[in-house]
């Protein structure tokens, strides 16, 4: 009995450490938040950063995006981001070396990290949505480790 006590309190453990390797899930859309028993939110300034060449785009204009430490050594091991539009919508599509989740019933509107190996920066490519024009406004949520994230990091220039 003990044995399978234990064998049971590993396995949980397991995959606990285990949650989402390979990116977060669709759920995580609404609140942009690591389900990760136990992690905590960091009211620290973030440690991470959203760099984009422009926030002025037409339907024609592809964008990088790059999702990154602002300290070399400040890795994260996940991330999801998305893009709004000037009336807090999800707009526009994800690719480049990235898993991508749909969200708001929009085809690869959020992009998550494909693997929990450390980073200190990603690029993706955006493509706004089907005759889009405006302000686009990039919000993400970088997982330093299991334990610790900060969400609500908003692009700039």
């Amino acid at each position: 009995m003990k044995f399978l006590c234990l064998l049971l309190l590993v396995s949980y453990c397991y995959i606990d450490v285990a949650a989402f390797p390979n990116g977060a899930p669709s759920t995580a859309c609404a609140s942009m938040e690591p389900f990760h028993v136990g992690a905590t939110h960091s009211k620290d300034p973030s440690p991470y950063q959203i760099n984009v060449e422009k926030t002025e785009i037409d339907s024609a204009t592809s964008i990088l995006v790059h999702l990154k430490s602002i300290q070399a050594a400040d890795t994260f091991k996940g991330y999801l981001v998305m893009a709004f539009d000037e009336n807090k919508e999800v707009t526009g599509s994800f690719s480049g070396g990235t898993n991508t989740v749909d969200c708001s019933g929009k085809s690869k509107s959020a992009a998550t990290h494909s693997d929990a190996e450390v980073k200190s920066e990603v690029a993706l490519t955006w493509t706004p949505a089907s005759g889009f024009a405006g302000t686009v406004t990039f919000k993400a949520t970088f997982v330093k480790d299991y334990t610790i994230y900060w969400s609500d990091v908003m692009s700039s220039l």
